[in-house]
């Protein structure tokens, strides 16, 4: 394997790890108010980053920043592993504009600048589905090739799971409304539920990527 594309493999690792544990432990110490806790449905991401009313609001917001810039790091070890010019220009390129968008959540907080921080928030989701669908998608035509399918499939589908959700969103304003109801009603599957939707598949793609070329890097997709 070439040294940079470990290099950038374990670059992706960590970004991600560092991140979820970091969510995990942010979102376990942040406190209730008036009886209602930290809620995973209802409750932004970005409630964590909160200066006002998170404690770890610090290791949230660096944490994420890191996150943006180990990512954009790793993907330029990486970018050599996959395969064809339009995959490396456009996917690849759309997850570093991801990155990007990530050290921007961090930099500007909910609670200071929100359209700011909501237009930064925008570009990490939208990109990051994008770049991961059209990696998905060369993907998808090499392992017709070849006997390994799985990971392409997987890539595929994250991407357009992250995305399709960010788009209905977007476009069908009775399910964005419906979202933000149930967000500030109590209970149930709401704002913070469909942004992790978004989010989420993301983060685990980066992960088990950069644990995938660091074990096959040289094997694929030639």
């Amino acid at each position: 394997m070439k040294s940079g594309v470990r290099f950038g493999a374990i670059m992706l690792i960590v970004a991600a790890a560092q991140f979820i544990i970091a969510m995990l432990a942010v979102q376990a110490a942040y406190p209730c108010y008036n009886g209602n806790c930290y809620n995973i449905f209802t409750n932004p991401i970005s409630d964590l980053g909160n200066t006002s009313t998170s404690p770890l609001w610090f290791v949230f917001n660096y944490s994420i920043i890191m996150f943006g810039m180990l990512l954009f790091v790793g993907l330029l070890g990486v970018v050599s592993a996959f395969p064809g010019r339009v995959t490396r220009r456009v996917g690849v390129g759309c997850m570093m504009l991801a990155a990007f968008g990530a050290i921007g959540v961090g930099t500007v907080p909910e609670n200071t600048i929100l359209i700011i921080h909501g237009a930064f928030a925008l570009i990490a989701f939208f990109f990051a589905g994008v770049g991961i669908t059209v990696v998905g998608i060369r993907l998808a035509i090499a392992a017709q090739r070849k006997d390994y399918q799985i990971y392409e499939i997987y890539t595929l589908l994250s991407g357009i799971i992250s995305l399709t959700i960010l788009l209905a969103t977007i476009l069908l304003p009775s399910l964005r409304l419906f979202s933000l109801n149930l967000a500030y009603s109590g209970p149930g599957f709401g704002f913070g539920g469909v942004e992790r939707a978004v989010a989420v598949p993301p983060i685990i793609w980066i992960l088990v990527t950069g644990i995938y070329l660091l074990l096959n890097g040289d094997k694929v997709w030639k």
